[in-house]
């Protein structure tokens, strides 16, 4: 009789559970449509808060006694669970004996190993924990959440176990470790797992430079879409009639694991984020040798410093491997890859062991400053989805600074631009691409379809101009500070650091000695020290001093002018003064401002005119002008000098007689206020009658006046 419908039926496997050994060979036991727990147990409450994946292994069969053909069977999906937060997926392994620990790791074959991720496991980790903690340095991307990195554990260099983990949160931190060269910084990530881990991993402790081969190794995964087909239902979410060549259903990717949704702050970061431009710094090169085990399969070496891309050269046993658009090269094989930015050079195992043999390393170093970068994107629809994208990026990206990054199976993948053009993956299974420098023409070939309603995102830097201070010397290290009482005298300060001291031998506010130069102002007692050397960490400087009484200054006064046409102004003192410690205050008017300068009194603002006053009130009487101010200073080759009487016939007031004898270095300084505003200052010095155009004959001969200056403060009503 010929096969029908009752004659195909669902039977059990052996073992109906999610042990190790659930699964199995087929058995008698038949799953009848429309009874509960037939296949799946019920959902519990530990189910519905933490999640749970069931794997079940059923068979199709057909019962019919008769030996007609059995031409072809199909198994659909027909109707999605009532419930949002339940989803039924269904694979086949072609295998009648398999077991669940068989069926999960199918389903896991479409996880695929990747790239080595540039961190490093952070400790020992043992079997249990739900999470672990990464090491990486400062500029390396932290995993984001919902990453997959497999896990790798190796005993002499023999991979023993591994295990993809997959991230469902991320909290990082900079740290800063110190060894005996002093500090350094690293990232500390740790990362929670979706589920324990299933074996133990040694890790490593953070190094400043690269730590070799460690026992564990994290690698990045890829999705491999050919290892398995996972078939399910989606409902349509629009209305579709005969004749149509597409379908719209909300979407074509189905739980498989347990996931929840939680916020991640991303504080201080922008849209596009930031794009790294190298930049040479200098012109010459860097050379380095060391012996250490850095260069062979699965090693990583460290080179200390960002490297502009082409310059790099690492020789070793008569061997030379060079950098190409961030591909390590060997007699033209590719045997690494280099991330410029990092520094970071990973091996992989095409490249020989050298192991303790001396490896002389020169490259030019670059600098890698951060920019806030340009951003495009091109929408993928069902229509025009494909795996070739061209696009013309404005404006032109600057070498080394292009990202692209596309949406597979909601996993995002990256190609960068190393430097010459050509965009790369962390595998060669991202993808591909070009861009053309002279017309920012990019040519995307990617590494799988990406998804529907996703976006290509480019992100890119354009050319700055940088200024290279690499041959320049950095300005001196000054030390600035202030004593703690003013009036500092002179000749008693002494500044020592280390075996080093300074002394203001001469009293002139300069110190001098071995070790480097300082300054002091002893009136206010401010100091700053400019060292030969700069001196070690945790040196102190010790500054001692002498300080006098303010009660003991000595204030003098004088009144009348004595200002010629050139604008000079010689004050005398009572007594010598002390070198830093003259402070001098002299008035002016505006007239004679106006005099001095040669400025028009219109170009100059006017006080602001006064209030008219009532018809019945008499004006009042104009203001006396204000005195005009003036500092004179200066320095007198010779002690001998002397300035005499100002002239009284110059002022149609009597003006006070200033006559001292002049210190040597020093000139004597007075307020002089004029009565008027058209009065000149002419006075005699040493039989010597200056004018306004020849301010230098105050004095001449052996009383010469060198390095004199006058300031004028103008009249302000």
């Amino acid at each position: 009789m010929p096969i029908t419908v009752s004659d195909l039926r669902w039977f059990q496997s052996e073992r109906m559970t999610d042990f190790d050994d659930g699964g199995g060979k087929m058995t008698a036991v038949e799953i009848v449509s429309g009874a509960e727990n037939s296949v799946f147990d019920d959902l519990s409450d530990v189910d519905r808060a933490a999640g749970d994946v069931s794997i079940r292994k059923i068979y199709a069969a057909v019962t019919s006694d008769a030996a007609d053909k059995y031409l072809d069977a199909g198994v659909v999906v027909f109707r999605p669970p009532e419930d949002p937060a339940v989803s039924v997926l269904a694979f086949s392994t072609g295998d009648f004996y398999d077991e669940r620990t068989a069926l999960r790791a199918k389903l896991e074959s479409g996880i695929a190993r990747g790239a080595r991720y540039m961190g490093h496991l952070w400790g020992p980790h043992g079997i249990g924990q739900r999470a672990v903690m990464l090491w990486v340095r400062p500029d390396v991307e932290i995993p984001p959440v919902g990453r997959r990195l497999e896990l790798v554990a190796f005993s002499s260099n023999t991979e023993t176990h591994s295990q993809v983990i997959w991230i469902t949160r991320v909290v990082d931190e900079l740290v800063t470790i110190y060894d005996s060269d002093g500090g350094f910084q690293v990232k500390s990530v740790v990362c929670e797992l979706a589920e324990p881990l299933r074996h133990a991993y040694a890790g490593t402790e953070p190094t400043r430079t690269d730590p070799g081969t460690p026992a564990t190794i994290a690698y990045q995964t890829r999705y491999n879409h050919d290892a398995v087909t996972i078939n399910g239902i989606a409902p349509l979410s629009a209305d579709a009639d005969v004749g149509d060549y597409g379908l719209r259903v909300a979407s074509i990717y189905s739980p498989l694991i347990p996931t929840a949704f939680s916020e991640t702050a991303l504080p201080d970061v922008t849209p596009g984020g930031d794009s790294i431009a190298l930049t040479g710094t200098g012109s010459g090169t860097v050379t380095a040798t060391t012996a250490l085990n850095v260069v062979g399969p699965s090693k990583s070496l460290f080179l200390g410093s960002p490297v502009l891309p082409g310059t790099l050269t690492v020789s070793v046993s008569g061997a030379s491997i060079s950098d190409s658009n961030g591909v390590m090269r060997l007699s033209g094989l590719d045997v690494g890859r280099i991330d410029y930015g990092a520094g970071v050079i990973v091996w992989n195992d095409t490249c020989p062991s050298y192991g303790t043999a001396t490896k002389t390393l020169t490259f030019r170093p670059a600098a890698k400053p951060l920019r806030v970068a340009d951003t495009a994107t091109q929408v993928v629809t069902v229509e025009n989805r494909g795996y070739v994208w061209v696009i013309t990026l404005t404006p032109i990206p600057q070498p080394g600074t292009l990202r692209v990054a596309y949406r597979v199976n909601n996993e995002w993948y990256q190609l960068t631009d190393q430097g010459a053009g050509q965009l790369t993956g962390a595998d060669s299974s991202y993808g591909t691409g070009q861009i053309n420098f002279a017309s920012g023409t990019v040519t995307l070939t990617t590494g799988a379809l990406p998804d529907a309603e996703s976006e290509i995102l480019y992100a890119w830097s354009t050319a700055v101009e940088y200024l290279d201070r690499t041959d320049r010397a950095p300005p001196a290290l000054i030390v600035r500070g202030q004593t703690a009482n003013p009036n500092v005298l002179p000749g008693t300060v002494t500044i020592s650091w280390g075996a080093l001291t300074l002394e203001d031998t001469a009293g002139d506010g300069i110190l001098t000695g071995a070790g480097g130069e300082a300054r002091i102002v002893y009136r206010t007692g401010a100091w700053w020290l400019e060292p030969a050397t700069i001196p070690a960490r945790g040196t102190e400087i010790t500054l001692d001093y002498e300080w006098g009484d303010p009660a003991a200054l000595v204030e003098d006064t004088w009144t009348g002018p004595a200002l010629a046409e050139s604008g000079d102004l010689e004050l005398v003192l009572s007594e010598a003064a002390k070198p830093g410690t003259l402070v001098v205050t002299v008035e002016t008017t505006l007239a004679d401002y106006i005099e001095q300068t040669g400025e028009d009194a219109e170009d100059i603002p006017a006080p602001a005119a006064p209030l008219p006053s009532a018809p019945d009130t008499p004006s009042p009487a104009p203001p006396s002008p204000a005195p005009t101010t003036y500092r004179l200073w200066g320095t007198l080759t010779n002690a001998t000098c002397a300035a005499s009487a100002l002239s009284t016939t110059v002022f149609p007031s009597a003006v006070a007689a200033i006559t001292a004898a002049e210190a040597v270095n020093a000139i004597g300084t007075a307020s002089v206020s004029l009565p008027g505003y058209s009065s000149r200052a002419e006075f005699t010095v040493a039989g010597v009658t200056f004018t306004a155009s020849n301010p230098r004959a105050i004095f001449s001969g052996s009383c010469a006046l060198t390095n004199w200056r006058l300031r004028v403060s103008p009249y302000n009503g």
